[in-house]
């Protein structure tokens, strides 16, 4: 005797129809539609087999939820369940329960298949997956269903779901997490002509929530809203590495939550046995856009010491809002504790924080890496660009810090035992030419207060090298600003230039200004904190400016001002070239210096000539 396995169906509600009484609207061999409905089709199959679902719209409510046991695809087809015909079908079900409860280890694969609607107290609305069970989209469609807990349209567990070839999850809710798709300990894919879209859970996860898996994303997240945590995505941990990857042409826009209206992050309640956090990778093009929080984290919100953040390629955060009710902090990202890592040409533009950190939000946490514009950001009160808090630490070359405003710190706001590294790693960055992606700049930031570029306060510490300052604005210090004592500034091989008020004031705390070109400003200088000045050029400044208790050596000072004592200090009006390069041969090498720092603000070798061992006063070295 052949026996067969069989796909078990539980019927949970009332009226099926007698056998034989329905118009058969299912196949299974591909050339009829024998079956009037699709647990007779299933009832009929071997494991791995295909059920052929005529096209149109089928109302299943009347067979209630189905238990598939064994591996089965489904597949849209025509109006005689061919194999070869490529329709579209629809499994509506307007009843109470899911409409498939896929059992522990099965593995379904939906072709052209829609399934619409599902309503369970319990977790998955439109479709169960038990543990270990896979599900597999193309072309498909889960829509409109509703779970009173997790997964408004499907949930699973120690799985994996597969959205490929334009399938889509969408207009689901949860009561509690993951309006979409509740994930635990599984993995998650959404290929890039694939989405999840507008749905809507009362916790965490709008769209997706991850809980110890990964979800790699090339589609669209989209107008997901989570009354807790990740409008679009939220990552949880309990143990393991959670890892959520954006990449290519992954597109994370519109979705809001309480706080990490794109993506949210936590791992800092959790026991982690291995010292491993959650990694969050957006990279080659991704984009989190225009997702808002009500709190924190416009478009990502990360609390927890071991959480990771990559932006990587042409990866942009751009037009994300954080406090768009009350107060909040880090429209583009905030993050307390853990690191990020930041890798070639990453964007962070236009985000908006009603409090502090327009662009960035970083408190406690490690930020390095190269390539970063962080421009147009707004905040309502510091850190237009960037706010940097509670003994954080950011270290990144070739930053372009750009029309960022703020009342205070438009540029940057570094606070409480914070630092701040900026500088410019690559030869290729110059200020002869205007400022290439590569360059190291600070241009335009405009704030209601003081500190248009770089403001420092409360024991932090600044060093900024080979970095342009333009046409900053801010009262006082248009360019740079300490306030409160015990901060430390050090600014070298930098051009400061173009600003309508003080361009660098240290009423507190300390400074070292090494050679540094500092021109065409209205006050070039305000020192009363305690610092040193040592082979700066000072010229075409408006007024002298005046340097404090300042000790120095080899400064080139425009006629007029106050030299600081030292050894070789100097008044006079240097021979430059615009843009405020010395001419050749240079004049600055009469009583130059006889030290100083290995390369110049384009990252030219100092001393430039082999007839003297005597280096260029000022940012640049003589060709």
């Amino acid at each position: 005797m052949t026996t067969r396995s069989m796909v078990v169906v539980a019927v949970l509600s009332a009226g099926l129809a007698a056998p034989g009484s329905a118009r058969a609207h299912f196949g299974t061999d591909g050339v009829t539609c024998a079956h009037p409905t699709l647990a007779d089709a299933l009832a009929a199959l071997p494991t791995g087999g295909t059920v052929y679902v005529q096209d149109g719209v089928q109302d299943v409510t009347a067979s209630g939820t189905s238990l598939v046991s064994v591996d089965v695809t489904l597949q849209g087809s025509d109006g005689t369940c061919s194999a070869t015909a490529a329709g579209t079908s629809t499994l509506g079900f307007t009843g109470t329960g899911s409409i498939l409860q896929v059992g522990a280890s099965v593995d379904l694969v939906l072709r052209r298949i829609v399934l619409q609607g599902g309503d369970t107290p319990g977790d998955g609305g439109t479709l169960h997956l038990a543990r270990g069970a896979t599900l597999e989209m193309y072309d498909s469609v889960l829509e409109g269903g509703a779970a009173g807990g997790n997964g408004g349209c499907v949930s699973l567990t120690s799985g994996f779901l597969g959205l490929y070839a334009g399938s889509h999850v969408r207009h689901c809710a949860a009561g509690g997490r993951g309006g979409g798709v509740h994930a635990d300990d599984s993995n998650v894919v959404v290929a890039a002509d694939a989405s999840l879209s507008s749905n809507a859970a009362a916790g965490d996860g709008g769209n997706l929530l991850i809980r110890d898996g990964t979800a790699t994303v090339g589609g669209l997240i989209s107008g997901g809203s989570a009354g807790g945590q990740g409008g679009g995505i939220a990552v949880r941990q309990a143990h393991g590495e959670p890892v959520v990857a954006l990449h290519g042409t992954a597109l994370v826009e519109h979705n809001t939550a309480r706080d990490g209206g794109g993506i949210s992050l936590r791992s800092d309640e959790v026991f982690l046995d291995d010292g491993l956090g959650i990694d969050a990778i957006v990279a080659d093009a991704a984009i989190l856009r225009a997702n808002e929080a009500s709190q924190d984290g416009g478009g990502i919100y990360a609390r927890g010491t071991d959480n990771r953040i990559w932006l990587v390629g042409t990866a942009s955060v751009v037009s994300n809002v954080a406090g768009t009710v009350g107060g909040g902090n880090g429209g583009g990202v905030s993050m307390s504790g853990g690191q990020m890592q930041l890798e070639d040409a990453v964007v962070v533009h236009g985000n908006t924080a009603s409090e502090d950190g327009g662009g960035l939000w970083i408190s406690g946490a490690e930020v390095s890496g190269a390539g970063l514009l962080l421009s147009g950001n707004t905040a309502g009160d510091q850190g237009g660009g960037a706010y940097v808090q509670s003994r954080a630490s950011v270290a990144v070359d070739n930053v372009r810090t750009e029309d960022n405003g703020a009342d205070t710190g438009a540029g940057w706001t570094v606070y409480d035992n914070a630092r701040l590294t900026l500088d410019a790693d690559d030869d290729l960055c110059s200020v002869v030419v205007v400022p290439g992606p590569t360059c190291s700049t600070v241009a335009r930031n405009v704030s209601a207060s003081g500190g248009g570029g770089i403001l420092l306060g409360l024991g932090s510490r600044v060093d900024v090298r080979r970095t342009h300052f333009l046409r900053n604005e801010g009262s006082p210090g248009a360019a740079l600003l300490t306030i409160v004592s015990g901060t430390h500034l050090t600014l070298r091989n930098s051009l400061v230039e173009g600003h309508l008020d003080t361009a660098i004031s240290v009423p507190v705390g300390s400074f070292r200004l090494g050679f540094n070109t500092i021109v065409d400003n209205a006050v070039p200088l305000d020192l009363s904190g305690f610092g040193r000045l040592t082979g700066n050029v000072l010229a075409s400044n408006t007024s002298n400016g005046w340097i404090g208790p300042a000790v120095g050596d080899c400064n080139l000072l425009q006629p007029g001002a106050v030299v600081p004592p030292g050894v070789g200090n100097v008044t006079g009006t240097p021979g430059l070239a615009a843009p405020w390069v010395p001419t050749t041969p240079s004049p600055l090498l009469v009583d130059a210096c006889p030290f100083g720092p290995p390369t110049d603000i384009r990252g030219a070798t100092r001393p430039a000539s082999p007839l003297s061992p005597l280096y260029d006063r000022g940012a640049f070295e003589a060709f």
